[in-house]
């Protein structure tokens, strides 16, 4: 007695309506990609009261700050409240306007590097885990 086994057209017709969900929540990301950015945002919030780079701790105050205060970057919490984030359909991001952003976060001159736009490894991780996740069945 002959025996086989079949790949049907329901069968092909199934996998080809999760392909059509699937292009269809990547086409349309922005609920994933805005969960993203605010993860992404509370990272480096993290960072300003860690007082922490991807590479350790930032560099101490070379001097007692105007207002008193003791936490590096953070005298006037100017360029803290500056980050904010966003998410597209296609993208997340956390990003600041202000000017002398870049030159606390990379270091220039007198100024050493205090690090806080940055993502950790773990947090990378997870929202890459939670992508395959979100991609194959739409769940966040």
């Amino acid at each position: 007695m002959p025996i086989d086994i079949e790949f049907d057209k329901a069968q092909v017709d199934a996998i080809k309506e999760n392909f059509r969900k699937i292009q269809d929540r990547i086409k349309h990301g922005k609920p994933f990609f805005q969960r993203s950015a605010i993860r992404m945002h509370r990272g480096v919030m993290q960072h300003f009261s860690d007082e922490m780079g991807s590479t350790g701790a930032w560099a101490p105050l070379q001097k007692e700050r105007k207002r008193g205060g003791s936490k590096v970057l953070q005298d006037t919490g100017i360029l803290r409240a500056s980050v904010r984030f966003q998410g597209e359909d296609d993208n997340a991001r956390v990003h600041t306007d202000l000017v002398y952003a870049a030159r606390h976060n990379d270091g220039h001159g007198a100024t050493p590097r205090r690090e806080f736009m940055w993502m950790s490894p773990e947090l990378r991780k997870s929202i890459m885990g939670d992508m395959a996740v979100w991609i194959s069945d739409g769940r966040l």
